[in-house]
C-alpha cells in the first residue's frame, strides 16, 4: 500500500465516521473452515461494537498494548510471544470500564454445494443484521481478498435491503487492518471463539464470553 492510497483510505473512512454521527460503530471479521476432510465444519461472523466516543482511546490501547501498528491474530498464536499478547489484547477489550460487545453470528451447518463459505457468510450476515439493525448502521469489514468477495457482500446487503433485514442507510465499507486498528478486535474474538469451538483452548474465550452474544 503507497502512502497516497494509505491517506486516501484513512481519509475515506473518517468520512464515513462523521456521517455516522454518534451511532456506535461495528467492526466485522471471519473465521471459518469448508473444507471437507475436516469433519468440523463452520463459518464464524464477528462484529464487535464500538461506541463512536470511545473509538480513538480504544485504538490507542490496541497499539500500546501490541507495541506496533501490526497484528494478525493466527500468526501470533504461532508463538509464545504472541499467545501471551493474544491474551492481553483480549482481556484489554472486555476491561469492564469499556463498553464493547461482541456479537458471534455462527454457522454450524455448512451446505454441500457452498464449496468457498459464501452461501454461510450471507446467512451469517442476515443474522448480524437482524441483530444489529437499526441501532447500527455503519459495519466495517476488513478487506476481502479480491473485487469478486466484494462484490458478494454489496450484493448481500442490497438482498438484505430488499428483504427488509437492515435499513437502506447501511454501510459497508472494506479497509485493511493497516488502515484501522479496531478490525483487530473481530480478528481476536473470531480466533478466540475458534479455539473454543475447535478444543484447542478455551482460555482465550473466556476474557470475552461475559460481553459476547452467540446468535
Amino acid at each position: 500500500m503507497t502512502l497516497n492510497t494509505y491517506g486516501a483510505e484513512r481519509s475515506s473512512l473518517e468520512t464515513y465516521y462523521i456521517q455516522n454521527h454518534d451511532l456506535p460503530v461495528a467492526y466485522i471479521d471471519e473465521s471459518y473452515n469448508t473444507d471437507r476432510s475436516f469433519t468440523q465444519l463452520y463459518y464464524i461472523l464477528t462484529a464487535v461494537i464500538v461506541q463512536s466516543d470511545e473509538r480513538d482511546s480504544l485504538r490507542e490501547g490496541l497499539v500500546r498494548v501490541v507495541g506496533g501498528t501490526h497484528w494478525h491474530t493466527t500468526k501470533a498464536l504461532r508463538t509464545i510471544e504472541g499467545r501471551e499478547k493474544t491474551h492481553r489484547l483480549l482481556e484489554y477489550l472486555a476491561d469492564e470500564e469499556g463498553s464493547e460487545e461482541c456479537v458471534l453470528s455462527v454457522m454450524s451447518t455448512i451446505q454441500p454445494n457452498d464449496h468457498d463459505g459464501e452461501q454461510a457468510r450471507r446467512q451469517a450476515f442476515y443474522k448480524l443484521f437482524k441483530e444489529l439493525t437499526p441501532e447500527i448502521e455503519l459495519f466495517i469489514l476488513e478487506r476481502r481478498m479480491n473485487d469478486a468477495q466484494a462484490g458478494i457482500d454489496a450484493n448481500t446487503k442490497k438482498d438484505a435491503i430488499g428483504a427488509g433485514l437492515c435499513p437502506p442507510t447501511t454501510r459497508m465499507p472494506q479497509r485493511s487492518p493497516a488502515i484501522e486498528p479496531l478490525l483487530w478486535l473481530p480478528d481476536l474474538v473470531c480466533s478466540a471463539y475458534r479455539q473454543r469451538l475447535t478444543g484447542r483452548d478455551c482460555t482465550y474465550f473466556e476474557h470475552v464470553q461475559r460481553i459476547s452474544t452467540l446468535i
